[in-house]
């Protein structure tokens, strides 16, 4: 009986031609090779023994990345300060020198002569000169 005029029989359970099985045994089996882009996006890349093995060595090498990017922070961080240091003692140097400037010009004999009038203050200039005071020793102070 011809399979084509049976109404029975589906077209799935028909048997496959001889030719057919023929082909698909002289070819083969090719395994699917996974891209290595794939191999990594994926994860499956861990799962392989080769890279087990390593697993202490990488997370040695991602610790000191850690460490290196904080350190190039840290090193960012004390430069910028220690320029903000430097600039601060810039302006208090050039403070300090104007402040030690008016104090001299302030304290010279003639200035305080100057103030002394304008306030009021009723003290002259001794026109003497200074006598010097000996020791119980019978040194003088300056000579010593």
């Amino acid at each position: 009986m011809n399979k084509k005029n049976n109404i029975d029989t589906a077209p799935w359970d028909e048997q496959p031609d001889a030719t057919a099985m023929q082909v698909e045994a002289t070819e083969p089996a090719k395994p699917r090779k996974r891209s290595a882009l794939a191999s990594v996006l994926s994860g499956n890349i861990l799962s392989r023994s080769e890279v087990r093995r390593a697993y202490p060595y990488m997370i040695f090498v991602v610790a000191f990345m850690f460490f290196y990017i904080s350190n190039a922070f840290r090193t960012q961080h004390v430069y910028r300060e220690h320029a903000a240091l430097t600039e601060q003692v810039k302006e208090l140097r050039s403070k300090s020198m104007t402040i030690a400037s008016e104090k001299m010009q302030a304290t010279r004999q003639s200035n305080i002569i100057t103030e002394l009038e304008r306030r009021g203050i009723p003290l002259r200039e001794s026109l003497t000169p200074n006598k010097v005071i000996p020791r119980n020793n019978g040194s003088t102070a300056a000579e010593e």
